[in-house]
């Protein structure tokens, strides 16, 4: 993703097919394991920031665990490039 500020892939948003009820946690870890964003609001995805600063152009793992509106339990991970 790329948060430059012109609305266009801005912010790293999961997806969930049928979409999320409740979030657990989203996190999301840079290459050398620091988290450097966290949150459990529905529908709040990552500014590319850490700290306040942006954060370093790389490769990042995402961990996601919640519940569908059938009250499944969904968990997920994977990577995310971040590109300025």
């Amino acid at each position: 993703f790329t948060p430059n500020g012109d609305s266009k892939n801005d912010r790293f948003m999961y997806q969930v097919q049928g979409g999320l009820k409740t979030i657990r946690y989203f996190k999301v870890f840079n290459r050398w394991g620091v988290e450097v964003f966290n949150s459990t609001k529905v529908g709040e995805g990552w500014d590319g920031t850490y700290n306040g600063k942006p954060a370093e152009t790389g490769v990042y793992v995402w961990l996601l665990k919640g519940d569908t509106w059938l009250n499944n339990s969904v968990e997920a991970k994977g990577t995310v490039v971040l590109i300025r």
